[in-house]
């Protein structure tokens, strides 16, 4: 019997609800695992050892490190599970504002004691396998899940964009129509939900390994975005990747 544990830092806990939307194919397999620990669908929770951790969430606050390192110590792999564990996410946006400020504008003085800067769980503790977006996709967790459980070695991500699935479901490409999309620099596999639904894309599934950040920069420029237009979209998701964080801070990515 695999020992898994779900585990949540600050986020909105929609990771842990995309779990739940998989229940079907987790209750298939539960003469297998054991879920020892998942806050959403358990009252007692085990605090360990795990073969397989999930976590979702990214560390705002210190005491969130302590937590990371207690989980990694008992835990055989660790999966970090949407963009707020992988990236960050949005909430990482405060890491280029004035902090007290920030934090005022939601808590008094002296409520938050032990903030850090917002970073995904990598930045703490060895991650084993990522699982990107916001919300990440159900099926990409169960495959990952599927593989473990029989000893197969996960695949890695095919960097292709996601425009590849843009154009398989017969999207006109927004950029062409004037509008901002990160498409072209962004990995597919979310099979192009937000473009479905009437929205551009922001990046939540990470940017290609060999993305050409700078060319959609210009292409995006030509178009007449600002640069702060630029940045805001980039920035949503992405603000702690190397490469956002250049476009934030120079304007360009090299």
């Amino acid at each position: 019997m695999i020992k898994v544990g779900v585990f949540s830092l600050t986020g909105c806990d929609g990771c842990q609800v995309v779990l739940l939307e998989a229940f079907g194919q987790l209750l298939a397999l539960k003469d297998h695992i054991e879920f020892t620990s998942f806050p959403m669908l358990k009252d007692k929770n085990s605090k360990g050892p795990f073969d397989i951790a999930i976590i979702e969430g990214s560390v705002v606050k210190k005491d969130e490190i302590e937590q990371l390192k207690r989980i990694r110590k008992q835990s055989k792999v660790v999966i970090a599970l949407g963009a707020c564990a992988t990236h960050g996410s949005v909430q990482a946006a405060k890491n280029f504002m004035e902090q007290d400020k920030v934090t005022h504008a939601v808590y008094p003085p002296g409520f938050v004691k032990d903030s850090t800067e917002v970073t995904g769980i990598g930045a703490h503790i060895k991650v084993d396998y990522e699982i990107w977006g916001c919300p990440p996709d159900a099926n990409d967790a169960m495959r990952l899940i599927k593989r473990l459980m029989v000893g197969q070695e996960p695949r890695d991500v095919d960097d292709d964009p996601l425009c590849l699935e843009c154009r398989a479901l017969g999207h006109e490409c927004l950029l062409q129509n004037g509008r901002m999309c990160l498409g072209p620099i962004t990995h597919r596999g979310c099979n192009a939900i937000c473009i479905t639904a009437g929205d551009a894309c922001d990046g939540c599934r990470g940017f290609l390994n060999n993305a050409n950040v700078d060319a959609l920069i210009g292409k995006l420029k030509l178009m007449g975005f600002t640069n702060e237009q630029i940045k805001d979209s980039m920035g949503k998701y992405m603000s702690n990747s190397k490469r956002t964080r250049k476009v934030i801070e120079n304007g360009e990515s090299n």
